[in-house]
């Protein structure tokens, strides 16, 4: 697996590093401006993470490109390895770009942006955060890229083995992935959360009241975020499954 990881990784590179380079130059200048310019700090937090928020995009749409190339090609499942890894090393590849760019943010919070206006940003939302909370929510973000991407990819895959002609199969996909997201997302939250009340990332918790600011953002108790994590951990194992059979039974996709 770590051999197609370190192929995909080493074809796509330079695209890689030029978005992270980008991004930081983009970084570093809108902090220059808005700071000589005298802009209110919300205005500056708010552009940045459209920034990243664009940045995050480009990596998804990376990533999906290579799964896609992968997928077509007959020599890469002639590979003597198990089906599994081979969209493991595609999910291991998204995921680490992804947490790339999430780790250039905590950089550019912990250098650039005062802790003034960090403090003004957590007041605004309400946010009790510890250092345990901290911790967790990063290792929730982490978990739940990767699973956002497994439903890309697996999306991809249904798409892939059910194309008939022209781009039929990537509305199919569209169609899946809508259907697929919503259809855990409601599992996940009748079964494990009350009705109403909050909404869950993983085991991060955010409880909203009438105004668009969420009122509260913590973590979950741990019995409502380890039965979501379990929820969603066996949802991953059936999807790797799944995607695994095309490539098991050779299909020409």
């Amino acid at each position: 697996m770590m051999k197609l990881f370190k192929y995909d990784w080493k074809r796509d590179s330079n695209t890689i590093y030029s978005v992270l380079a980008v991004l930081v130059v983009a970084q570093l200048l809108l902090h220059w401006v808005g700071t000589s310019r005298g802009w209110e700090p919300m205005i500056k937090i708010g552009l940045g993470l459209m920034v990243y928020v664009c940045a995050m995009v480009v990596m998804v749409i990376t990533g999906s490109k290579a799964y896609i190339k992968n997928l077509g090609s007959y020599q890469r499942r002639l590979v003597p390895i198990h089906p599994i890894y081979h969209i493991l090393s595609a999910l291991l590849f998204s995921t680490l770009t992804m947490v790339a760019v999430f780790a250039i943010a905590v950089i550019h919070g912990l250098l650039l942006i005062p802790w003034s206006e960090l403090t003004a940003f957590l007041e605004l939302g309400n946010m009790q955060l510890t250092a345990w909370d901290v911790i967790t929510a990063v290792a929730s973000g982490i978990w739940g890229t990767f699973f956002i991407m497994l439903l890309v990819y697996f999306s991809i895959t249904v798409g892939a083995v059910v194309n008939i002609r022209g781009k039929a199969g990537v509305w199919v996909g569209i169609i899946v992935f809508i259907i697929i997201t919503n259809m855990i997302s409601l599992i996940s939250e009748t079964i494990f959360e009350q009705a109403g009340s909050a909404a869950n990332f993983g085991i991060v918790q955010i409880e909203s009241g009438s105004s668009a600011v969420p009122d509260t953002v913590s973590v979950s108790s741990l019995g409502t975020g380890l039965g979501s994590f379990l929820f969603e951990l066996v949802a991953a194992a059936l999807l790797l499954w799944l995607m695994a059979w095309p490539i098991r039974k050779k299909l020409e996709i």
